[in-house]
């Protein structure tokens, strides 16, 4: 395994070579550790440490080649760092070390990240502080360019959305497939306070929120999820992509009071990261899942 080398800022347009795209590697980014569903003691400053353990893959038919760069982007809700400004997410950039990695290969990178460090974003510092008692989810993303060639010619990647991204989300928005990949339900303690809702999770307007249980995550067709309702009142389904478009929506109508459980097809998305929001009775409920 190969120590990552890192490169720290808050990701805004980064503009990263020419658009030739005409080098085919197929990147793939898989979490390692942690895991979902994985618990923590409360971390101690200066004691306790999490490790990152990156599975990077090439899928193309071409080589990854010493020359070329990878960038990991990291959302760092796990690491207890709040997002800032107009970005919904706060973002850790990881340039890697020169590898070597043939059609088909694969390598893992690590890093340790511990409770009290500080890292440096072109706003300012920020500190490590993991929440206590508390369930977070994050996820990573991975793309690559050739220095003479530009971006790799990657359908998990758009170096035009990318280069055009003036916020954390715009910059998700270039990120399908195998180059993103999430971890849920990391709990700190208890894990009682669920940010899974909150840090990392794009906000859709006003009204109460709540968690929404959402199920099976990763979904090819139907995705079901449960809620609950004090009073009777219509029901609305939206789902939106990360960079917050409305791609699908779908009326319940009159729900009486009570748990619920319904189900929404979502075989017509493209492969990514969604958010489903249901609206009733001036409450909100979020969560977020992947189509597979």
């Amino acid at each position: 395994m190969k120590r990552i080398y890192m490169t720290l800022g808050l990701i805004a347009a980064a503009a990263t070579g020419a658009m030739a795209q005409n080098k085919a590697i197929d990147l793939g980014i898989r979490l390692l550790n942690p895991v979902d569903n994985q618990t923590f003691n409360n971390f101690v400053v200066g004691t306790d440490t999490m490790k990152y353990q990156l599975e990077i893959s090439n899928n193309g038919t071409d080589a990854v080649a010493p020359t070329d760069t990878l960038t990991v982007i990291l959302d760092l809700a796990a690491m207890g760092i709040a997002p800032t400004g107009s970005n919904t997410k706060s973002l850790l950039s990881i340039g890697t070390p020169p590898l070597t990695i043939a059609a088909g290969g694969k390598d893992t990178l690590y890093f340790n990240v511990g409770q009290g460090r500080v890292f440096q974003f072109t706003s300012g510092n920020k500190t490590v502080k993991y929440p206590s008692d508390s369930k977070v989810c994050t996820y990573a993303t991975i793309f690559g360019y050739d220095q003479d060639l530009g971006f790799f010619n990657d359908p998990g990647f758009d170096g035009a959305a990318y280069n055009a991204a003036t916020t954390a989300d715009q910059l998700y928005a270039a990120f399908s497939g195998n180059n993103l990949d999430n971890v849920d339900n990391i709990k700190f303690g208890s894990g009682a306070n669920d940010l899974c809702g909150g840090v990392g999770i794009i906000e859709f307007g006003g009204g109460a929120k709540e968690a929404l249980k959402v199920y099976p995550n990763p979904v090819m067709d139907n995705l079901n999820f449960d809620f609950n309702l004090d009073n009777a009142a219509n029901a609305v389904v939206r789902i939106t992509d990360i960079a917050g478009r409305t791609v699908k929506t779908q009326d319940l109508g009159k729900v009486r009071a009570g748990e619920h459980k319904f189900s929404i097809n979502v075989s017509n998305l493209n492969t990514g990261m969604y958010m489903v929001e249901v609206s009733a009775d001036g409450k909100r409920f979020v969560s977020k899942f992947n189509r597979k």
